[in-house]
């Protein structure tokens, strides 16, 4: 079965913060992620969003004060019946600048909205039975504990950058770049995007929102670069099936994110849709439209490398033999997020026109 987001449009500019109760110290929160964005000179907006039933809780003047004094550009509220609510953000995000940054504290928003990225914090008290939390909290990205004070998760690994909240997660990620690049006619991990190898654009993308990047390839040291595990396939079979079963072996984190290296617009939010879809899982893998899965644009747990060593030792060298025998989560992609794929001249060729808006001259690879 699919593991499916709540009904509704998404926004990738929209940090949402919820709480578990009143005194969560959501508000303190969400001023520390924006003063770290308008010191580094990024334009923030913030937002608080309440239903009608919540808007006994709406926002005071000196909360208003504080978030003000935290360096956001402008400061909006919403106050919406439940069956408007969808309409009235809606609305109000259709005339935000698409460059600018969203903070937004909301119970209930995640219900018509799924965010760049959804936090939920929470103190002590526990959750509180009357807070619409209930309904979403299986679909926060983090649980951010609170002792009053101070917070678990150190806003620092919370970013912002090319329209896009990246949040640095307890996990690893690894770019699978053995392959022969045959069809390309020359190594695609080092083709050219901007001024930047498609390598280098991965490691970059995948180290704001991992602890841990590896690289696997079938030629130990190629893609060297600082502080980058380079791993080679320890197994005879070929495929990335024993860069896979390799990395899991060698990362330090339970839940592993994999990505073909020719891909070259990973999107943060289907990678932590990924992740929130393994949770309690040993893993989830994006299926398309046509119903064909994103094999290597995929998130495997450890748990899964005794069945995919057996598959290894039996020969096989497609990693989708395994989903049968282990528990996967499959996440359905609307059309526009399946990954673009850079197999051939070609697709590279079409890749860069439509990214310049111009046509490159038929030779060039």
């Amino acid at each position: 079965m699919g593991h499916n987001v709540i009904a509704g449009q998404s926004d990738a500019r929209v940090l949402l913060i919820g709480s578990c109760n009143p005194d969560s110290g959501t508000m303190d929160f969400a001023s520390r992620v924006i003063r770290n964005l308008t010191d580094s000179g990024r334009p923030v907006i913030r937002l608080r969003v309440l239903t009608i039933r919540e808007s006994d809780a709406e926002l005071s003047l000196a909360d208003t004060g504080r978030m003000l004094k935290s360096g956001v550009v402008k400061t909006h509220r919403i106050i919406a019946r439940s069956e408007s609510l969808n309409r009235a953000v809606m609305n109000f995000l259709d005339n935000v600048p698409s460059d600018t940054a969203i903070v937004c504290e909301s119970d209930s928003l995640r219900k018509v909205l799924d965010p760049g990225l959804f936090l939920v914090v929470c103190n002590r008290n526990g959750v509180d039975p009357e807070s619409a939390i209930h309904e979403v909290m299986n679909l926060a990205d983090q649980i951010v504990k609170s002792d009053g004070k101070e917070f678990d998760l150190v806003t620092e690994r919370i970013t912002w950058s090319d329209g896009h909240w990246h949040l640095r997660t307890a996990a690893t990620a690894v770019v699978l770049a053995g392959g022969a690049s045959s069809r390309m006619g020359r190594d695609k991990a080092l083709i050219q995007i901007g001024g930047q190898t498609l390598i280098d654009r991965s490691i970059d993308l995948l180290r704001r929102n991992f602890d841990e990047v590896l690289v696997s390839s079938g030629r130990s040291g190629t893609y060297s670069r600082p502080q980058l595990r380079n791993i080679s396939d320890r197994y005879a079979v070929p495929g990335p099936i024993t860069g896979i079963l390799t990395c899991l072996e060698e990362a330090n984190h339970e839940s592993c994110f994999f990505m073909a290296c020719d891909i070259p617009d990973a999107n943060p939010m289907i990678i932590r849709r990924l992740l929130r879809a393994a949770r309690g899982k040993d893993g989830a893998v994006p299926r398309r439209p046509d119903g064909r899965f994103e094999t290597l644009y995929a998130v495997y747990r450890k748990s899964i490398s005794p069945a995919v060593n057996r598959l290894v030792s039996e020969g096989e060298t497609r990693i989708r033999m395994v989903y049968d025998r282990v528990d996967i989560s499959f996440v359905d992609l609307a059309p526009a997020e399946v990954p673009a794929n850079l197999n051939t001249r070609g697709d590279y060729r079409q890749y860069m026109e439509n990214l310049a808006g111009w046509k490159m001259v038929p030779d060039q690879p």
